[in-house]
């Protein structure tokens, strides 16, 4: 984990950004912030995160506890005492979505505005405060995880710690404590801190009238809007540029390559869920911002390649070259910011801080929570050499020759029914070839290959000869000839023959991956496939 030190100079550096005409102050009553008040606010907030564990002492008076029974989300005031600290007129409320969310009696998560009710009041410099429950992850390690790897990235993210927390005298145990998106926050992670910042809710898509949390525009959801057109735009090309003006879409395959990385099912990109959106005046493009990252690493074979949900990343998978661009930024992360070098110094530094502050608890908590830690991190590692191994063994993109035809190599046999065997070798006359021969009737046999293609018009061929062959038709064709999975025959070889052409024409409307398929449904026979004639061909535009 960083150093005080290290955070304390990061922070100064960004919050010296914030000087007149760079991050212009909204409009507000009270008088905008100097550089240098920026810079200690800042500073004080880097520190309290990269130090000790705090204990949190929430004092909710029983006409705000009756309140919040009756209307979780509506802020009521309270006390709230940390490090000897307090802090009078506190608003806070309930916050979190289905799983996490628990009433204000049990176990809640709050959200405490420190300013709410008493103006320019701050904790370190923030003006708000998650307190979450984490009841979804019990070693509370999988928010700081995903942050550091979001940080490291060049991703505005919300800083992470740890905090004991109390409620009425109530002991609620360990939570995790984060930063709150506000003006504070943009004003720290962009330029122009004046734009839109919408709040993604519970499974609300960008095509829906998101709340907005900051910004001092009129409340009329243009800029949204405009998203959600770029999205639905058909044509492909207008698509794209569409996307580059509304979207900070450098930023958006990184969101995307890192929530693949974590295995995020629950953010925007698998679930339209767990975001915010910030709209910056100043480049007129939308940054995505990952929150409630509670619930990363539980399936750590997570596809690089699966469907997205989100309409954005649905509609960015559909331009050609996107999702290679996409897993490409996988293998970059994995080289340079989500590798073990990254991760480990945060468990170690997490466990050296969670130890010191639980010492004076039950000795079970600390051995229950560390070893909870150390699956978290077993699945981290595990994870990290799943995903390498899934980009090493990704379609690449095919490489053609001058003449636009790219020999194609690597088959893989498969018996798909009944006995059958298969073999590499040479042909009757000599010919380096791929045998499949079926031993007994009703059986269909395969070599198979899977391949990336771009945008395009091809075609697909291999040179076959055939002995004893004795056809067999089904519903994908009869006797021997090539395909691609999904896609019915459309050329047959029925009977014995001497070497023979065949092909299967291919029509990619975008970049996507085919699997290649040379087979013989038969009754009996053998066929030889030439290896030099297993081939994909561009065919020149007219």
């Amino acid at each position: 984990m960083k150093t005080p030190r290290l955070y304390a100079a990061l922070s100064l550096a960004v919050a010296l950004l914030a000087v007149p005409g760079r991050c212009p102050a909204a409009a507000t009553n009270a008088p905008p912030k100097s550089a240098a008040v920026l810079a200690a606010d800042d500073l004080a907030a880097s520190t309290f995160f990269a130090g000790p564990i705090q204990s949190f002492e929430v004092e909710i008076p029983p006409t705000s506890l009756q309140s919040l029974r009756e209307d979780a989300r509506k802020s009521v005031p309270a006390t709230v005492r940390v490090g000897g600290e307090r802090y009078e007129s506190v608003g806070i409320h309930v916050k979190g979505s289905a799983g996490s969310r628990r009433s204000v009696d049990d176990n809640p998560a709050l959200t405490v505005s420190f300013g709410k009710f008493k103006p320019g009041q701050t904790f370190h410099g923030l003006k708000k405060i998650h307190l979450n429950n984490s009841v979804q992850d019990g070693s509370r390690m999988n928010e700081l995880i995903a942050t550091e790897i979001y940080r490291r990235a060049g991703l505005p993210v919300s800083r992470v710690t740890h905090g004991l927390v109390k409620i009425n005298g109530a002991d609620q145990g360990l939570y995790v404590v984060k930063e709150g998106f506000d003006k504070t926050w943009l004003r720290r992670n962009f330029a122009d801190p004046t734009g839109n910042l919408y709040d993604g809710g519970f499974l609300q898509d960008v095509d829906n009238d998101l709340q907005r949390d900051e910004g001092t525009g009129p409340e009329d959801r243009k800029d949204l809007r405009a998203l959600a057109e770029a999205a639905d735009t058909h044509d492909l090309t207008a698509r794209r540029e569409a996307f580059g003006r509304v979207l900070e879409v450098d930023r958006f395959l990184t969101f995307w390559a890192i929530q693949n990385l974590l295995c995020d099912w629950d953010g925007y990109v698998y679930n339209h869920n767990n975001y915010r959106l910030y709209h910056e005046p100043r480049t007129g493009r939308f940054t995505f911002i990952p929150h409630g990252m509670d619930q990363m690493l539980g399936d750590i074979g997570f596809r690089l390649d699966r469907g997205a949900s989100g309409i954005v990343a649905r509609q960015l998978q559909e331009l050609p070259g996107f999702r290679d661009r996409m897993i490409d930024r996988v293998e970059l992360l994995l080289t340079n910011v989500f590798t073990t070098n990254a991760v480990l110094p945060v468990f170690a530094g997490a466990r050296t801080r969670l130890q010191t502050a639980l010492a004076s608890r039950d000795p079970g908590e600390w051995a229950s929570l560390n070893a909870s830690i150390g699956d978290v991190q077993s699945r981290v590692l595990m994870r990290l050499n799943i995903a390498r191994q899934q980009t090493l063994s990704r379609p690449r993109p095919f490489k053609f020759n001058a003449e636009g035809v790219a020999v194609v190599t690597g088959w893989v046999p498969r018996a798909d029914s009944g006995p059958s065997t298969s073999d590499a070798g040479l042909a009757p006359d000599g010919t380096k070839s791929l045998t499949l021969e079926v031993t007994a009737p009703g059986a269909t046999a395969s070599w198979r290959k899977r391949l990336r293609l771009p945008a395009g018009n091809y075609v697909f061929e291999a040179r076959v000869r055939s002995q004893g062959l004795k056809s067999r038709t089904d519903a994908q064709g009869a006797g021997i000839g090539v395909r691609y999975t999904g896609r019915k025959r459309t050329n047959a070889l029925e009977k014995d023959a001497d070497w023979t052409l065949m092909s299967e024409p291919i029509q990619a409307d975008g970049e996507r991956s085919y699997e290649l398929v040379v087979e013989i449904r038969a009754d009996a026979g053998r066929v030889w496939i030439d290896q030099g004639s297993l081939r994909v061909r561009r065919v020149p535009e007219k």
